[in-house]
């Protein structure tokens, strides 16, 4: 994305010839408000650094009738816009619940929605190195991985094996379907070089020029949200795989790249078949296919969540 907005920025210094400025990304976090407790019956904890195994968990009271209300902080230089507002410098209410155990849904603010269809998966004396990272000892081994590499996920590879205790329950996401996204920019997202219809005059050559460079295709959607236009353009690999994605908004006249999120549905079986295609094309006992079947590996056995007792497992690893 950044070698693209790079390419857009030159080319509105042609056309305007006005000032310089940059891009940027989504930084913003979540805090969870307190809720009065009622009795649980459901921890999902799932992993936000797969370096550092740094997990965090979600809470669903009374079977799923209950939710869990969170805030997501906005700064003053950070915007969250949807289809009937544009959020800036406040807290914006977000829900998270379960309908029931194997789908959740996931509100990042009003009017915005996900659902997460879930497999639940016994992972009970399995290997928790290859349930966590699956497809990474495969890899690590055609590498012939050794202590002098610092990495994380190294470390925990040339740790014994141990498998996770009984009663341990992985959650694997089947799909997801989004009835509404939602766009995140930040104030330091602004591209001052042009107008956002200057960028939106020379969007689709530049894409296009975008994606023969690589050999992608590209797609171009766009709509108006709260008075607020937008384009959000996406770039797809020859199996169907996406490359990149940004978004641009236009805030008073002025072109913002953004990040789309929660827009596009998604499905396992879907992303494995392109990765299936993927694989059959790359030559075997080389880097690119161990890292493809990584990939493929992720989509068919990668745990989106886990439940209390193979969370506690995971510390292993650290």
């Amino acid at each position: 994305m950044k070698n693209l907005t790079l390419c857009l920025s030159s080319v509105v210094i042609a056309v305007t010839l006005t000032g310089c400025g940059g891009g940027g990304g989504d930084s913003s976090s979540s805090a969870q408000v307190v809720t009065p407790q009622a009795s649980v019956t459901a921890d999902y904890t799932f992993i936000v650094d797969d370096e550092t195994l740094e997990t965090e968990t979600i809470r669903y009271i009374n079977g799923g009738t209950g939710q869990v209300q969170y805030r997501t902080t906005l700064g003053p230089d950070s915007f969250l816009l949807t289809p009937s507002k544009l959020y800036n410098n406040t807290w914006v209410d977000a829900v998270t619940r379960a309908l029931n155990e194997e789908t959740l849904t996931f509100s990042s603010a009003p009017g915005t929605l996900r659902t997460e269809i879930l497999k639940k998966v016994d992972v009970s004396g399995k290997d928790i190195f290859s349930v966590v990272y699956p497809g990474y000892r495969e890899y690590f081994k055609f590498l012939n991985v050794n202590s002098s590499l610092s990495s994380q996920i190294v470390q925990a590879y040339l740790k014994p094996v141990q498998q996770f205790p009984a009663g341990s329950v992985c959650y694997r996401t089947d799909k997801t379907t989004s009835s509404q996204g939602y766009i995140r920019f930040e104030q330091e997202d602004l591209e001052t070089r042009g107008s956002y219809q200057d960028m939106v005059d020379i969007l689709p050559g530049v894409a296009a020029d975008w994606g023969a460079e690589n050999q992608w295709t590209y797609r171009i959607s766009g709509g108006t949200w709260a008075g607020h236009e937008w384009k959000y353009v996406q770039f797809f690999d020859q199996y169907g795989l996406l490359k990149d994605s940004f978004a641009v908004v236009n805030n008073q006249g002025k072109a913002y790249y953004g990040e789309m999120y929660d827009f596009e549905n998604y499905s396992a079986r879907t992303e494995s078949e392109k990765v299936k295609a993927l694989l059959a094309d790359t030559p075997v006992q080389t880097a690119d296919y161990y890292l493809n079947n990584i990939m493929l590996k992720y989509n068919e056995q990668g745990c989106s969540y886990y439940n209390n007792t193979a969370a506690k497992a995971l510390n292993v690893l650290r």
